[in-house]
């Protein structure tokens, strides 16, 4: 039972590190379009802003995914 847990804990690490990744790609992605945006006016830089704090947030909440799969892995050990 332990090994199918570890085997199910592994594949969510695994799932959860793909999204964190493609969350970081996506960050680094918008954070080249908004320095592009420093011409723009106030209110598009503030959607930017915007935009950028909820990457953040989702990146924080897949680390909170794979924190909680962490230690989910620790109780097994």
């Amino acid at each position: 039972m332990n090994r199918d847990k570890l085997i199910f804990l592994k594949r969510k690490m695994e799932e959860n590190n793909y999204a964190l990744l493609a969350a970081l790609d996506d960050f680094a992605e918008d954070r080249g379009r908004y320095d592009g945006l420093l011409d723009f006016d106030q209110i598009e830089q503030i959607n930017a802003v915007r935009v950028t704090k909820k990457e953040v947030i989702d990146m924080a909440d897949l680390m909170d995914k794979w924190t909680g799969i962490m230690l989910d892995h620790d109780e097994l050990i």
